[in-house]
């Protein structure tokens, strides 16, 4: 029994749209993530430099492992960049399940200051006030293919304390 052209080229179209729906579906759901802060460990703080750990929980609301090849984090105090910070940790995210994302933060003090300039004794004055806003750019590894997930943080600084 030969199969005619028509039937196999119908069922390969019927394969790839319903694989791209699947696929669809679960673009979705890890787009669907939840990126919380966990907790902070300040290592050492002088007027010199801050260096702390920084860690992260991220929420995977999706069927898919997946792993984080890099972080890229532009920081920023009353819309004032004030910080750039990169992760180079590989980090494996498990499906459906929150794992906690480490990034080593070294920065100087008098950096921040400089970047602030004259509204610097307000910075410091309205500490709590202050509003933080954090553009992150997750590199992640999925099915052998590199995808880059974008994240917006924004609240306080007294916000981000309680949390």
């Amino acid at each position: 029994m030969k199969l005619e052209r028509k039937y196999l080229i119908a069922g390969l179209i019927g394969l790839v749209t319903i694989t791209g729906a699947i696929a669809y579906i679960q673009y979705k759901k890890l787009m669907n993530y939840t990126i919380k802060l966990r907790n902070i460990v300040v290592r050492s703080a002088n007027l010199s430099s801050l260096n702390f750990d920084l860690f992260l929980n991220f929420e995977n609301k999706s069927n898919v492992a997946f792993e984080i090849l890099s972080q890229t984090y532009d920081v920023y105090i009353n819309n004032d960049l004030i910080s750039k910070l990169k992760g180079k940790e590989v980090v494996k995210i498990a499906p459906k399940s929150t794992s906690v994302i480490p990034l080593k933060v070294n920065i100087k003090p008098s950096d921040i200051l400089n970047k602030v300039g004259k509204d610097a004794l307000s910075l410091i004055a309205n500490f709590g006030n202050n509003k933080l806003k954090v553009n992150v750019k997750l590199q992640v590894k999925l099915y052998g293919f590199t995808v880059n997930i974008p994240f917006v943080y924004e609240s306080t600084i007294s916000e981000m304390i309680k949390k």
